[in-house]
C-alpha cells in the first residue's frame, strides 16, 4: 500500500519511527501508548503535532488552513483514478512562482505531495519533465535538499532545456 510506504517516510523524516499497521477493511492504523489513530491525514497530522518539527504544519493560522488544503487536493486529485496530467499541470502552474508549496520553507504538505507523486515522476520523460518545469524544479530541489533517497529512488531531471518551449 503506497499510503503506508508515504507514512513510513514520514516517520523517519520526523525521526520518529513507528509501526503503521493496515487493518482488514485496508484502513491504516497506529498504535502508540494505547492510542489508535486511524486514517493516513489523521496519522501524518499526529506523526507531525507529536514530533519535533510543528512548523511543518504552518507557522500561522493561514499556513495551516494552507497545508490542510493541498493534503485534500493531494487525497483528492492524485490517487489512481483521477487525470493525473492535469493534477500535474495545475501543481506546476501553482509552483511557478514557489520554492515550497506554502511560505518560505517545507511543510507537510511537500513532503506528502513529494512522496505522493514520485511514481508518475519516475514514468515521465525528459521530455514530459521539461512541460512541467516549476513541477520538477520543485521535486528536484526536495529530493536533494531532504534526502529520501532511502525510501524513494533518485529521479534525474536535466539542468537545461533539452526540447525547447511547448
Amino acid at each position: 500500500m503506497a499510503e503506508q510506504k508515504h507514512l513510513d517516510a514520514l516517520a523517519k523524516f520526523l525521526r520518529r519511527p513507528q509501526k503503521i499497521l493496515v487493518q482488514e477493511n485496508n484502513v491504516l492504523v497506529l498504535k502508540e501508548n494505547g492510542l489508535n489513530v486511524q486514517g493516513f491525514l489523521s496519522i501524518a497530522k499526529h506523526l507531525t503535532r507529536t514530533s519535533n518539527q510543528q512548523v511543518l504544519l504552518g507557522k500561522t493560522p493561514a499556513e495551516q488552513a494552507f497545508v490542510d488544503q493541498w493534503l485534500e487536493y493531494m487525497i483528492l486529485n492524485l490517487d489512481a483514478k483521477t487525470d493525473k496530467y492535469s493534477s500535474l499541470q495545475d501543481l506546476n502552474s501553482y509552483l511557478s512562482d514557489r520554492v515550497y508549496m506554502i511560505g518560505n520553507c517545507i511543510t507537510l504538505a511537500d513532503l506528502l505531495l513529494f512522496f505522493a507523486l514520485h511514481q508518475t515522476m519516475s514514468e515521465l520523460t525528459f521530455q514530459e519533465k521539461e512541460k512541467f518545469l516549476h513541477l520538477s524544479r520543485w521535486y528536484d530541489n526536495l529530493q536533494y535538499q531532504y534526502n529520501f533517497r532511502e525510501s524513494y529512488s533518485l529521479l534525474h531531471f536535466q539542468k537545461n532545456c533539452l526540447y525547447g518551449s511547448s
